[in-house]
């Protein structure tokens, strides 16, 4: 007669030790909470000074322009070529500018640099054109160029004429 070993899980005493389910879900929450932090801290130069982004509001022929400040513009870059990385490379490059910048994605193949911008960030689109050198402009006023840019303002659906 075999005689059957069970091993049973010995925990030391007075040290809790979480499954890695939880744990999992505690560094995700914890990688959340720092990400949003992060987010809400105002820019601080190199100098130590921190950065005023003020927007202005200016009368123009019966209406209102305002004006925002970069950190206050959601920009979003999505690859729309062949090149890997390219979408990281653009959005690290706005990012030393002061833009506010989401996630890189991947976008659908496009022939040519397309910048689109929602009603109110013409000038903020003209920037970031001006800045790449290439693009046009588009006013984005029905679906998503890209998927899942609800929430952004300005998306730069790079092509292959910026992927020199």
């Amino acid at each position: 007669m075999s005689e059957e070993s069970t091993e049973s899980e010995v925990r030391p005493k007075g040290r809790y030790q979480p499954a890695p389910r939880v744990m999992g879900a505690i560094l995700l929450t914890f990688g959340l909470l720092t990400f949003f932090s992060l987010r809400a801290v105002p820019s601080i130069s190199v100098d130590g000074k921190i950065k005023q982004h003020h927007s202005s509001t200016t009368p123009v022929n019966g209406g209102t322009t305002t004006t925002l400040g970069r950190s206050q513009v959601r920009v979003q870059v999505a690859n729309g070529t062949k090149t890997a990385g390219l979408a990281a490379a653009v959005t690290a490059r706005l990012m030393t500018q002061g833009w506010n910048m989401l996630p890189k994605l991947n976008g659908p193949r496009v022939g040519h640099t397309a910048i689109y911008y929602k009603t109110g960030y013409a000038s903020q689109a003209v920037q970031i054109r001006q800045f790449l050198g290439a693009g046009t402009l588009q006013l984005w006023t029905g679906a998503a160029p890209v998927p899942g840019a609800l929430d952004d303002q300005i998306i730069v659906l790079l092509g292959p004429d910026i992927a020199h």
